[in-house]
């Protein structure tokens, strides 16, 4: 069975337990029906896992055993920079959601014969805010 792994935002994991309430708690124990005694994985975005081993399920709670952390580099080596056309900002915001999760380190718009228009104005600068905020 695969082994899952979790996102746990806070402070820095550590040897220990771990509580995870709410939404969170709930998605471990109704949808993916997790249990006692199962194992994971949980990670803080840092690059650090840590195994761990659900010692309690509750409604709105679960309790882990936290062991000690290893940091795990999951960062391509290669620098990918990717030539975007202009299409229309909604699928222009999910294309640079996308390939920002595949690894594109850069991403350069690029007016090509067949692109939407592009304002060079107000309206202009702030989709390029919005993008950076997605990427």
């Amino acid at each position: 069975m695969k082994l899952r792994r979790f996102f746990v935002e806070g402070e820095v994991l550590g040897p220990g337990e771990r509580l995870v309430t709410g939404k969170r708690a709930r998605h471990l124990t109704r949808v993916l029906r997790l249990g006692v005694g199962e194992a994971v994985v949980l990670f803080d975005g840092s690059g650090t896992e840590y195994p761990a081993e659900i010692l309690e399920v509750g409604r709105q709670l679960v309790r882990f055993t936290v062991a000690a952390g290893t940091k795990i580099d999951r960062e391509s080596s290669l620098d990918l920079v990717l030539a975007l056309g202009l299409s229309r900002p909604r699928i222009m915001d999910l294309i640079i959601q996308k390939v920002t999760e595949l690894g594109v380190k850069a991403i350069v718009p690029v007016k090509t014969e067949r692109a939407q228009r592009w304002s060079a104005g107000e309206r202009g600068a702030s989709r390029l805010k919005r993008w950076e905020r997605i990427a």
